[in-house]
């Protein structure tokens, strides 16, 4: 079952922003928050799609403004295509990453940059509470 990204004009929106927006990457009503799995792209790194469902509107907004993000997924097996823009230097193609999200965590979609090479990964964050907000996320500390 393919996931439909459903973008909230919201994110859209340029300017400072306190709370994180949340987008809701699963087709259907609402699944409380502890039964879903939070993806938050890092500072630059631009979804392109989620489980083949493309993210065009979140594109520019997550790219060039530091509003925050957090993309509920369902539970299990997802596909995420992501690239890199930082405004001055990007990814010159996205790459796929799979991963098996679980109910309760959360995970960093954050870059890994080693040898000039646009290599992005996906970690789990769960506890780790400093990892999962947008002051140390410009700095991938975790």
């Amino acid at each position: 079952m393919k996931a439909l990204l459903t973008v909230s004009t919201a994110v859209l929106m340029v300017g400072c922003a306190t709370q994180p927006r949340f987008v809701k990457a699963y087709s259907g009503q609402e699944v409380p928050h502890e039964q879903v799995a939070l993806l938050k792209p890092t500072h630059a790194v631009v979804i392109e799609s989620i489980d083949g469902a493309f993210a065009r509107d979140t594109r520019t907004a997550l790219a060039l403004t530091s509003v925050e993000i957090e993309v509920a997924l369902l539970p299990g097996q997802h596909v995420v295509i992501a690239g890199y823009d930082n405004g001055y230097a990007g990814s010159t193609r996205p790459i796929e990453l799979k991963f098996e999200a679980r109910a309760g965590h959360r995970y960093l979609l954050r870059r890994n940059a080693q040898g000039g090479q646009w290599n992005p990964e996906i970690i789990d964050v769960t506890g780790r509470e400093e990892c999962w907000n947008m002051g140390t996320m410009l700095n991938d500390p975790c």
